[in-house]
């Protein structure tokens, strides 16, 4: 090209507002197994400080054996994080009953490391519950944490977590309220948040950010680099947790003060889900698939959200096969050191041994790139999660099914790579003080040579006997136990008055 031919097009690009100039994609380097000895996976959530650390949690089982025939799938949080050695030894933080898809969040300030997580005991609505611990405690210890504080008052499952640059907190979650639906009264979940202005201490009562009768599904929650504005994204019309409903589009709501406030949500009704949205502080990303094709699509906003351009498809990239509604895939979405947005996803790939590989292309405001294959296992990869260290230090942390969206044995992975894109230098943060316990600190089991206790549960404030959701399965024990009981009680009564036939003659 010629000098002057160059030239001009910079000069272009320099009009054009908010646009990245580099576009080269990230190169990826293999991926890498990690707690390959715990019995399986799944569920990843991973964050990057300012100081640059990275941290990982995600939910899995203890229980050795046949987990096809199991459902104590879930209940455990592993924390692991990423040192000049490589990945920790993952270490079981908090052990529930089985049968309870924890799904940890993750996030830090660099001072305070803040985790979000789905906690019950057997047969009560399983509600999320916030713990926290100093960055620079031993976080692989249970006893550097705090006692769980519960956040929801009903069954929850869709979680979110963002720690804004001045230590404000800002959760959302669903949750299962009654609503009236033609005269009827029905459970359907909504979406709130809460947040917090001391570091997780204490948090304001609960906002409802949805507005409908809608069931609100998988929730996203993004911010601005300076915190000053917040963008949420939820699915709507089908639940989770109740296995109700139908996909019915995708929702947005955008707030200006912190979480205080919310606007009223903006929607796109369709055969749509899996909304995921990002900003670079000058515009707004969301991306979301349809449900009666393997497409994507996204939509641009550059009043943060409040409005959205028309959508279109993303180029090249192929989801996977939309197998039903009842699933719990997502996409995700990162931001890099140049404004550049990445979209990770599970596309279909007749070379991958299952056809199905872990894939990510990026939009650097004005051109997509072609998608890219980071990962291809001899399995059903899912769920995958983007975070970005330092500006252009990539990570990508997915599980693997042996069965398409069944019970079974699942794997966690995690995927290096690194971009052109500028490098932002770490922030030298200070811990927050350590918490001197009242016990002194009982090192933490190896995984499987004992379970770590979890803490006592706050007391709930309405228990129930039994779950009619997808999770009643945990609830099983104790109602084959309450019918033997009503049984022998009935046949205890029935000898009873044959006795007392025969006693009288």
């Amino acid at each position: 090209m010629r000098p002057g031919l160059v030239s001009l097009l910079i000069l272009v690009l320099a009009l054009v507002p908010n646009v990245a100039l580099a576009s080269d994609p990230p190169t990826w380097d293999e991926p890498i197994q990690i707690g390959d000895a715990i019995p399986s996976s799944w569920f990843p959530d991973i964050n990057v400080d300012p100081n640059g650390k990275v941290r990982m949690v995600w939910s899995a089982s203890l229980v050795e054996g046949d987990l096809n025939e199991s459902h104590a799938i879930a209940g455990a949080v592993i924390y692991a994080e990423e040192t000049a050695e490589g990945w920790s030894n993952p270490a079981d933080i908090f052990v529930m009953d089985g049968g309870i898809a924890s799904r940890p969040m993750i996030v830090s300030d660099g001072a305070w490391v803040h985790l979000i997580f789905r906690y019950a005991p057997p047969g009560v609505p399983v509600r999320v519950v916030y713990s926290r611990a100093p960055a620079g405690a031993d976080l692989h210890n249970t006893h550097s944490w705090s006692a769980p504080l519960k956040l929801t008052t009903d069954e929850s499952y869709w979680t979110q977590i963002r720690v804004l640059p001045d230590g404000r907190l800002v959760v959302l979650y669903n949750q299962m309220i009654p609503v009236k639906v033609g005269g009827i009264e029905e459970r359907r979940p909504a979406l709130y948040s809460r947040t917090s202005d001391d570091h997780g201490l204490t948090w304001s009562s609960p906002r409802r950010i949805s507005t409908s009768a809608d069931r609100v599904a998988r929730t996203t929650l993004a911010s601005t680099a300076d915190g000053s504005h917040l963008l949420a994204a939820w699915d709507v019309g089908y639940d989770n947790m109740s296995a109700t409903g139908t996909p019915s589009g995708v929702a947005t709501a955008v707030s200006a003060d912190g979480g205080q406030t919310w606007s009223e949500p903006w929607t796109l009704n369709g055969e749509y889900e899996q909304s995921v949205v990002a900003t670079d502080n000058h515009r707004a990303l969301l991306v979301y698939r349809s449900t009666i094709s393997d497409r994507l699509f996204y939509r641009t906003s550059t009043d943060g959200g409040l409005t959205w351009s028309a959508g279109r498809e993303v180029p090249g990239a192929q989801a996977r096969e939309y197998v039903n509604k009842h699933n719990f895939d997502k996409l995700s979405l990162a931001v890099d050191g140049d404004g550049r947005f990445l979209l990770g996803w599970v596309g279909t790939d007749e070379d991958a041994p299952k056809g199905l590989s872990v894939m990510v292309a990026t939009w650097d405001g004005l051109v997509w790139t072609n998608p890219q294959v980071v990962a291809s296992p001899d399995g059903f990869p899912e769920y995958p999660r983007l975070a970005i260290s330092l500006g252009n230090q990539m990570r990508v942390a997915y599980f693997v099914r042996d069965n398409v969206f069944d019970i079974g044995r699942y794997t966690m992975w995690i995927v290096n790579g690194t971009s052109d894109a500028a490098t932002i230098a770490p922030l030298d943060i200070e811990p927050a003080p350590l918490i001197v316990p009242a016990t002194p600190i009982i090192p933490t089991p190896q995984l499987f040579t004992g379970v770590t206790p979890p803490p006592a549960p706050a007391p709930v404030e309405r228990p129930v006997l039994s779950n009619s959701t997808p999770q009643a399965i945990n609830t099983l024990p104790i109602r084959q136990i309450v019918t033997m009981t009503a049984s022998g009680v009935v046949i205890a009564m029935l000898i009873a008055g044959v006795v007392y036939r025969l006693a009288r003659g």
